[in-house]
């Protein structure tokens, strides 16, 4: 039945949804093979990766090595025998991915399903933003293809899926 609109003023809730979704889960796909030879690993990935293998390993969100602007002096970092504390990156990455290789899967892997999981809600959640703001449906799908093709390249100089390749803490 329609509304004093008319019949096409009336929106069923999970066509609402699916079209909501369409733009988040294109962008996991694209996450998805753009990783498929592997998360790209850099020197903040290897202290996150690591951190996250020695909090498995019970020695807490600690990294296997200094990182370079550190304060320590060689002989404090030898100290710690591996186990030299993570104060320089936020725990939540780490912990996420210790979380998700608890299950038997390896952290790098673990890394690229987080990102890719991490892609799709980031997406979704622009979309919901914009669809609270916006009157425009068009505008919707529009804005997170922009975040997901261009987004971050204003203050990153580079795309949202390049972001997502890494296993850094950004998209988290």
């Amino acid at each position: 039945l329609g509304s004093e609109n008319g019949p096409s003023s009336v929106t069923h809730p999970r066509l609402t949804l699916a079209s909501l979704l369409v733009v988040p889960v294109l962008g996991t796909i694209l996450c998805v093979i753009a990783t498929r030879h592997g998360i790209g690993i850099g020197q903040d990935s290897a202290a996150y990766m690591g951190a996250a293998d020695n909090l498995l390993h019970g020695r807490g969100i600690t990294t296997p090595f200094d990182l370079s602007g550190s304060t320590l002096s060689p002989a404090q970092v030898f100290a710690f025998y591996g186990a030299v504390p993570l104060v320089h990156f936020p725990p939540l990455y780490p912990v996420s991915l210790a979380a998700i290789s608890s299950t038997g899967l390896p952290i790098a892997s673990g890394a690229r399903w987080l990102n890719a999981i991490l892609m799709a809600a980031n997406l979704f959640v622009v979309e919901l933003l914009v669809r609270r703001f916006s009157t425009s449906r068009l505008l919707v799908p529009i804005a997170a293809a922009l975040l997901l093709l261009a987004g971050p390249a204003v203050f990153f100089h580079q795309n949202l899926l390049l972001i997502d390749e890494g296993a850094w803490s950004e998209p988290l």
